[in-house]
């Protein structure tokens, strides 16, 4: 297992590989593992027993600009060249409401990587579908919100009361 400070000292890190899920479960849909990474043999990916297909997609936007209070809204764009992903925008109302996680994780800790480890990736970001951004014959792209960033969130999500927060008046507060 290779451990964070070798990695800091490493003069030459591995390669980064972004792996991306596509969650349309709460719309009745399936699951889709991708990734824009092919190997030398042009097959799938796989990460902790998962395979992530090659597929053209990519983000963008994902950088949180320091002093900017709203959090970022990056853009997702996949292919339509072979109309795979159409279907399902078209099936699933333009996709809003699916959820997309991106894992980076190096190139060496694939599961046929030279080390194999699925503890070590970079921060996980997971992002809900807001709005479909473009569609053509080339690529369909959607704009992506954090969780947090729903109108719908509220935070905390429970009811402070007495019994539970000692320090709280007697009136209840919804936070």
């Amino acid at each position: 297992m290779t451990t964070l400070s070798e990695l800091q000292h490493a003069s030459v890190l591995p390669a980064i590989v972004d792996l991306y899920t596509l969650d349309l479960t709460a719309l009745g849909g399936g699951i889709f593992r991708l990734t824009a990474t092919t190997k030398e043999n042009l097959g799938s990916v796989v990460y902790d027993s998962l395979t992530y297909t090659p597929f053209p997609i990519m983000i963008d936007g994902v950088e949180h600009r320091v002093g900017d209070s709203a959090p970022p809204q990056p853009t997702i764009t996949v292919s339509n060249i072979n109309k795979l992903i159409q279907a399902t925008v078209v099936s699933f109302g333009d996709m809003v409401g699916g959820k997309v996680t991106r894992q980076r994780v190096f190139r060496t800790n694939l599961d046929d990587g030279t080390d194999p480890d699925t503890t070590v990736y970079l921060p996980i970001e997971k992002y809900i579908i807001n709005q479909k951004k473009a569609h053509n014959r080339q690529i369909i792209s959607f704009v992506l919100v954090s969780e947090m960033d729903l109108e719908t969130t509220k935070i905390p999500r429970r009811l402070i009361v007495k019994k539970d927060f000692p320090g709280v008046a007697k009136t209840r507060v919804l936070i």
